[in-house]
């Protein structure tokens, strides 16, 4: 007769996979809570404490967390903040000029002084705004 290990069994980890989702943001809609890809998302624009998202549907949403909060949450090489209260993804540039940046839609993005003066990595390209 076989004496019983009274050891217990070793347990095999469970390892939980999530599905890779693409970068982007849980924003609140009037219907609900929806993700919102980055690629979804041409501009963004700061209004004191609210940051307003330019959709490449032409549609806009205003949130209540500011642009810094925002850009942090969004990857860094997707967008650029051109000036203190815009930020365009990278990926909808159409052209650049001294009268700014200019998205695939048609809208034209001021770009602060600084920004002109220096010379800045936008769309891949360094380029100098003024």
């Amino acid at each position: 007769m076989q004496a019983r290990s009274t050891l217990p069994k070793p347990v095999v980890p469970l390892t939980i996979v999530r599905p890779l989702l693409p970068a982007g943001l849980l924003l609140p809609f009037p219907h609900g809570k929806c993700f919102v890809p980055a690629d979804h998302i041409l501009a963004l624009s700061g209004e004191r404490n609210y940051t307003r998202f330019h959709f490449r549907d032409g549609g806009t949403l205003l949130y209540s967390r500011t642009l810094g909060e925002m850009l942090t949450r969004l990857p860094a090489h997707s967008f650029e903040r051109i000036h203190r209260s815009h930020a365009v993804n990278r990926q909808y540039i159409h052209t650049i000029s001294e009268n700014g940046v200019e998205l695939v839609d048609g809208s034209v993005w001021g770009v602060s002084r600084r920004k002109g003066r220096k010379k800045e990595l936008v769309g891949g390209k360094k380029i100098r705004f003024s």
